[in-house]
């Protein structure tokens, strides 16, 4: 999924380091300025303005909106299960109660399909196996997914995808490095682990490594994580028909049957070297192998929920080895990641509902006035050909905007939770997904909208779509009691963020109805490399012992970055409708510093976004209303020579 900000903002803010590490005053036309003790807003504003906010100035802004809102939902969920006053929250009510409960007999909810594996004695009945776990919505060696036909966006169609892996990348199972290698004896002790607390004894050990063997063929036949994210290596509708001839020994032929999906004529299936490899193996593979496969997926799907050992199990390898969560969060924490998994859409329409609405109004009418902004910076931009600012503004009137949460029923006709099995109430939810899913083949795709508990914004160009969380138009980023400065400068750079990204080089391949069809001209986009080739050099030069930033790799979110504060600057000069004025202007940047603050971690994993006191001094070096507030001079420190400066939208 693209950029889906809780933010990637947040995401950055764990690739910060401490502002005196990166030095204050790094500028394109040195590799690095030692910092002074007393800087300046024209020396460096991340420090002076951290300096200026004292003992906050670590408070990180994302955390607290993450924070606040689970403190919320916990009050909500907690509400619920005492007292709740209408369906949804009877539901959510009954699986919190459950979630926070002691668990016992978890297994007994897997006995049947358990049962069913320990009869395999012939390759169909491994077939039968997963027909039953996909009915029950356990996504057994491969995945169903129901989404947008790519060829005719209007309606959906099934897609048959590769899985069948314990670990979230093939690569895992193809590495030899000592790091990878360490990873995988982690997960075989995890295989053996869950093999013994589900039944299998004495035999767990061997069971484990015919598991990995197997997982190791099918990783071998399997896309990578790089080739699953273009959509088209995912997309190659076939007849139903086919599929019975091209692998048999998977029974397709009865598996849609036992889903119910009788009239079902073609579905997209990609993956060919995947389903030949898992054909193989269940015509020639070893029965024993396939029990000890499938007895462990079935335990590793529901391990979450299970409760006891299994759960800390999953906990210790998932938790403590793939994710390096060292803490076991508390019980009531780790039952509102339940819910969230589970019906995130049901807690969504609650939160929405108890949220401020005069907020989200007053929030709202900010973004239109960034909106504004761009449309006129658009009929503006004399580097764009005429037939690309039509182009923009049509992309502009059609944009839609979606501030707080999708606020929509949700069809839960046939559930109902037990209050003390968690593990019964999430195989519940799984099948019901499954058939809500199914019944949309052919139907108009549903559009997933952000929870409304979430803090977040995003744009989305399929949709020409803009969202915005009401976890995200809150306190400590958006408040009605700010300030104009205070919100433009923060939450409304970061709106305009996302924004922008609809109307730069990626959202150019993009039309106002989210077809991909370019709408810039081949002299739009030199025009465009052209304006802002120098950002990229500007971002290459930032060097230090703790900063190296691959100004290339990193430009898309660095030109909307400077985007995001030329159009919050637009807007909110527009909307004070008066002169300048030093302390509230001042403001508006005070606001933005605040947006990553001096926090020592690791560097951005993939690159794409610079480290944070660059995220604030960036944008700001090539900003003239920022020299003009500060009265900074030409190229006095960190600031560029008016002549370097890039400008996205301001001309």
């Amino acid at each position: 999924m693209p950029r889906h900000h809780r933010f990637r903002f947040a995401t950055s803010m764990l690739a910060s380091l401490l502002i005196t590490l990166a030095g204050p005053a790094l500028s394109a036309a040195s590799d690095a300025t030692k910092p002074t003790a007393q800087p300046s807003p024209c020396d460096d504003f991340a420090a002076w303005s951290a300096m200026q906010r004292g003992e906050n100035a670590a408070l990180d802004p994302f955390q607290i909106l993450d924070a606040n809102s689970r403190s919320t939902q916990i009050a909500l969920l907690q509400r619920a299960a005492s007292a709740p006053t209408n369906d949804n929250q009877r539901l959510l009510g009954d699986l919190w109660a459950s979630a926070t409960a002691e668990q016992k007999h978890g297994m007994d909810v897997l006995k049947p399909l358990l049962d069913q594996v320990s009869g395999i004695r012939r390759p169909r009945d491994v077939a039968d196996v997963i027909a039953s776990a996909h009915q029950q919505g356990l996504p057994l060696l491969f995945r169903v997914d129901v989404a947008a036909d790519l060829r005719n966006a209007s309606q959906s169609m099934l897609y048959l995808r590769q899985a069948g892996l314990g670990l979230p990348d093939r690569d895992y199972y193809l590495r030899q490095d000592p790091q990878t290698q360490a990873l995988m004896q982690h997960y075989r002790a995890y295989v053996e682990r869950l093999l013994s607390l589900s039944g299998s004894g004495k035999a767990a050990k061997a069971d484990a490594e015919r598991i990995l063997g197997m997982e190791t063929q099918l990783a071998r036949a399997s896309l990578s994580l790089a080739q699953l994210r273009d959509p088209n290596n995912s997309y190659l509708p076939t007849d139903i028909k086919a599929l019975d001839k091209q692998y048999p020994s998977l029974r397709f032929k009865d598996f849609f049957r036992t889903l119910g999906l009788r009239g079902l004529s073609a579905a997209s299936m990609a993956h060919t070297a995947f389903f030949v490899q898992a054909n193989h193996l269940v015509d020639g593979g070893s029965l024993e192998a396939w029990r000890a496969y499938l007895r462990f997926h079935l335990v590793n799907d529901l391990a979450p929920w299970l409760g006891g050992d299994v759960a800390k199990a999953r906990r210790d390898f998932v938790g403590v080895q793939l994710e390096a969560i060292d803490d076991e969060p508390a019980r009531e924490e780790r039952a509102l990641d339940t819910i969230q998994q589970l019906l995130p859409d049901l807690l969504s329409r609650e939160f929405l509902a108890q949220s401020d609405t005069g907020r989200l109004t007053a929030a709202r009418n900010l973004i239109d006035s960034e909106v504004a902004s761009l449309r006129q910076a658009i009929a503006d931009a004399d580097w764009l050909s005429n037939d690309a600012r039509d182009a923009g503004a049509a992309k502009v009137d059609a944009l839609v905007i979606e501030v707080g949460g999708d606020k929509g029923a949700v069809d839960t006709a046939g559930l109902s939770f037990s209050r003390d099995q968690l593990a019964r109430n999430a195989l519940q939810v799984a099948a019901w997904r499954q058939r809500m899913a199914l019944t949309r083949i052919g139907r108009a795709p549903m559009v997933g909208t952000i929870p409304a508990q979430t803090p977040a914004v995003f744009y989305d160009p399929a949709h020409n779509r803009l969202q915005v969380s009401a976890a995200f138009a809150a306190p400590p980023l958006f408040s009605r009691a700010m300030s104009p400065a205070a919100q433009y400068g923060g939450f409304g750079a970061l709106v305009a963020h996302e924004l922008g990204h609809g109307f730069d080089l990626a959202g150019s391949k993009f039309d106002a109805q989210g077809q991909t069809r370019p709408w810039w001209t081949q002299p739009d986009y030199i025009a465009y490399a052209k304006r802002n080739e120098p950002l990229s050099v500007q971002y290459e030069a930032y060097r230090s012992e703790a900063v190296a930033v691959d100004g290339k790799r990193s430009f898309i979110e660095n030109a909307a970055d400077l985007a995001g504060l030329e159009l919050a600057w637009m807007a909110y000069r527009g909307k004070v409708d008066a002169p300048a004025n030093a302390a509230g202007d001042q403001s508006f940047f005070s606001s933005w510093a605040t947006l990553w603050p001096a926090l020592p971690a690791a560097p951005d994993a993939d690159g794409l976004q610079a480290p944070p006191t660059l995220r604030v001094n960036g944008p700001l070096a090539n900003f003239d209303p920022f020299a003009a507030t500060f009265d900074c001079k030409p190229g006095a420190g960190f600031m560029l020579a008016p002549e370097k400066r890039v400008h996205i939208w301001i001309n």
